[in-house]
């Protein structure tokens, strides 16, 4: 707490604005960084109000390039997609995550990317949004979104997260 008083938040939210210029390490360093201050729910409407969907956005459209051999690249884009479902997991976060001009195109990347871990993220996310009705609607109105959760890598995947996104979102056990 003390750490995020000190203005943790605002030296990663810095850090993604310049990420050109910081380099991979520090890319994933500040992801890292980011993902850890997610942990305390206490502080997710906070880190939304300083501009943390802006950071998540950033970190995955222009980050380092991820690959699932590891790597800076690859451990950003993770620690990413982890915040974003702390994020999501706080309810009073929701509706901001689903107005986000640009959530269903970086959850479309999350849930069709090659690691399982992060598309695991990715549905854990869908399946956060789905709890609440207004989001839910919103999300079952993002055509891709629910493509990659019924018919994409996702609904291929044989994890706890996969499957609760489908329920979630279409309120039915996956088909087998």
């Amino acid at each position: 707490i003390a750490f995020f008083k000190a203005g943790a938040i605002d030296a990663a939210l810095d850090m993604s604005s310049r990420l050109s210029e910081i380099g991979a390490f520090n890319c994933g360093e500040s992801a890292r960084l980011f993902f850890n201050l997610t942990f305390c729910k206490a502080h997710r409407a906070i880190i939304l109000s300083k501009g943390g969907l802006n950071h998540i956005e950033r970190m995955i459209n222009c980050g380092p390039k991820p690959n699932t051999g590891g790597g800076y690249g690859y451990k950003a884009l993770l620690s990413t997609a982890k915040a974003l479902f702390m994020l999501a997991s706080a309810s009073e976060c929701r509706p901001a995550i689903a107005a986000h001009k640009g959530m269903e195109k970086l959850l479309e990347q999350l849930l069709s990317h090659e690691s399982t871990e992060v598309r695991e993220r990715g549905g854990g996310v869908v399946r956060e949004l789905a709890r609440d009705a207004t989001t839910k609607s919103i999300v079952q109105g993002w055509a891709g979104v629910c493509s990659e959760v019924r018919q994409g890598l996702l609904a291929r995947d044989d994890t706890t997260r996969a499957r609760e996104a489908y329920k979630a979102l279409f309120g039915t056990d996956r088909p087998t």
